[in-house]
């Protein structure tokens, strides 16, 4: 396979075999301006993926075959000079500092002892995974790195306070059969992160039970949250920082026997019948189908989350099950549909604010006992799942902290979307509408409806079924619908795009080739507010990777919406450049 040092050493023998076609001093100004184009490029290859391993494969690539197709005209050799000056150095600057910072925090990490020489060399690895793109990895150090380093430390400290505790002396195997490995330093940080929590825990716990003298009551509830955690009706690894609580709560022996004795089995009652419920509805979907952009869950996933998040999961779970047919076309239940693919891409703004609108709506009589049960479940799912993502959400103070983070985030749009996004910026509805739409191909990639060969096939298949049905006018309210944009006349793309007002229930895709995205922007006009629209239709921007898409729709699109919605309030608009102008 060629290395992009060997492609680039073809194409200098190629220039030097043609040497002797180039007369003009001007063609050969250009070509030596080429040359050392090609001499740096190769450099900031060598160092950004080669070294670093920062950068990934497919943006190298993408780099290496655009170094290969410079021609020797004054424009394109001056674009990439700017490029090179006003971008590539500022990238690989960027590069540096971001391995850098993680070296420097897994050094720490290392030297005093949060994790093991293992753990850095794994978390080393995953950085430098040649299928994740430089903003997946800025972000992973900027915003996931450091909170991992808070908490390695936190257990880490919590084990050193422990183990200096006058009583941890007294305890035995008895009291806790981990024991030696909690002592010993490098057994306990080989463990999985959330077992090394865990296990502070149950030694603390083991702790004050020896020290109230009530090992019994101690011994007999781990005994019966063993048998439930056997059963998978609760996460064995949570089982030390759930029965803490409780030792904690119940500070006397009489009040923790009649805890023990009467409430904690029909605790154990309540997780066994949920677990059940949850073992139902992964049964249907593993019959049926994932229900359209629900984010199914792992029985190990799903026992990591806190009893509310469980029961929450599985009411939605069941009532996504049932939306096998239109809704009806009232108002309450757009909404409503709006509502659950906010929580599935988890955008708890816009699920929040349409919560608002459907309350109001119930307010006014236009609801049913059954609209209350579900905006009740869904608010708790809401509440259950937002509290984490949240915390890595800051807020915008103001006009221009909004300002700047919104230019921040557009500077991480794709470029093939950019012309997309700029003219939806000051339209919440409709960037809405787009974000929801980009949302939804990345999770067809996720549960295995869309690859890169895939999505190429319908491509190619896309020209003649749009023109079918641009033609025709008319929709199947079941099946897949594949259309290409720009290969119909202007008029045409309307009715080539199915409107979800008669009753489809089924999946739209739509192509977007470069300088297209106009015709994307008329279908949202009178569909931006069609949460069946939004629901099942997926956009596939041409030249937009995967990966790129994943970044956008988790590091950028929340972003975006709620700097436009607070511009709004405030009477201002989106801009690139200078002081955001008056919407009056």
């Amino acid at each position: 396979m060629a290395t992009s040092k060997d492609t680039l050493l073809d194409l200098q023998e190629q220039e030097t075999d043609n040497a002797d076609v180039w007369q003009s001093p001007e063609k050969e100004a250009l070509a030596r301006r080429r040359e050392n184009l090609i001499q740096y490029f190769r450099g900031f290859i060598a160092e950004t993926f080669d070294k670093l391993r920062v950068a990934s494969a497919e943006e190298t690539d993408q780099l290496r075959l655009g170094i290969q197709h410079i021609g020797l005209t004054e424009q394109e050799i001056g674009d990439w000079e700017r490029y090179r000056d006003q971008v590539a150095e500022r990238q690989r600057q960027s590069a540096r500092e971001l391995s850098q910072k993680l070296h420097a925090m897994l050094d720490r990490a290392n030297g005093e002892h949060f994790i093991t020489r293992e753990s850095k060399k794994r978390w080393l690895d995953r950085f430098t995974d040649p299928s994740l793109n430089y903003k997946t990895k800025e972000y992973f150090v900027n915003n996931q790195m450091p909170s991992y380093l808070t908490a390695w430390e936190q257990v880490a400290e919590k084990r050193k306070k422990l183990l200096n505790d006058p009583h941890f002396k007294m305890l035995t195997k008895e009291d806790e059969p981990q024991l030696e490995t909690f002592r010993k330093g490098k057994d306990f940080l080989d463990l999985h992160f959330e077992k090394r929590t865990d296990l502070n825990a149950r030694i603390e716990g083991a702790m004050i039970a020896k020290a109230r003298k009530i090992e019994h009551l101690h011994s007999k509830a781990k005994s019966s949250l063993e048998t439930a955690a056997s059963a998978g009706a609760i996460n064995r690894d949570r089982l030390g920082r759930w029965l803490l609580n409780k030792l904690q709560k119940f500070p006397t022996a009489m009040a923790l026997r009649d805890f023990v004795d009467h409430q904690l089995p029909e605790y154990i009652k309540i997780w066994m019948k949920l677990r059940t419920e949850y073992d139902w509805v992964e049964a249907k979907m593993k019959e049926k189908s994932v229900p359209q952009g629900f984010n199914q869950l792992s029985p190990e996933k799903f026992l990591l989350l806190h009893y509310p998040q469980r029961r929450s999961y599985v009411e939605q779970a069941k009532q996504r099950l049932n939306l096998t047919e239109a809704p009806s076309p009232r108002e309450m239940e757009n909404l409503k549909l709006g509502i659950r693919h906010a929580l599935d891409a988890k955008e708890w703004d816009d699920a929040e604010e349409l919560l608002r609108k459907a309350r109001a709506l119930f307010a006014q009589g236009k609801g049913v006992d059954r609209d209350r049960f579900e905006l009740d479940s869904m608010e708790r799912y809401l509440k259950g799942f937002r509290t984490k993502e949240q915390q890595e959400q800051q807020p915008m103070k103001d006009a221009g902290e909004t300002l700047e983070q919104m230019r921040m985030a557009y500077d991480q749009i794709p470029a093939p979307l950019q012309p997309l996004y700029l003219a939806a910026m000051n339209d919440p509805d409709k960037l809405g509408a787009i974000a929801s739409c980009t949302y939804n191909r990345v999770w067809c990639r996720e549960y295995g409806y869309l690859t890169d060969d895939r999505e190429k096939e319908l491509e190619r298949e896309a020209t003649s079924e749009t023109q079918n049905l641009a033609r025709a006018g008319k929709h199947r309210k079941k099946g897949l619908d594949n259309v290409k944009l720009g290969v119909v006349t202007d008029k045409q793309h309307d009715p080539a795009v199915r409107r979800y007002d008669e009753g489809e229930w089924a999946p739209t895709i739509i192509h977007m080739p470069p300088n297209t995205h106009q015709h994307f922007l008329s279908i949202l006009e009178t569909r931006k507010n069609n949460h069946a629209f939004r629901y099942w239709t997926t956009l596939v921007p041409t030249g937009v990777t995967y990966e790129e898409q994943l970044h956008l729709v988790r590091n950028v699109n929340w972003v975006l919406k709620r700097g436009t919605r607070k511009l709004k309030e405030q009477g201002l608009m989106f801009t690139l450049t200078g002081h955001p102008p008056s919407r009056n």
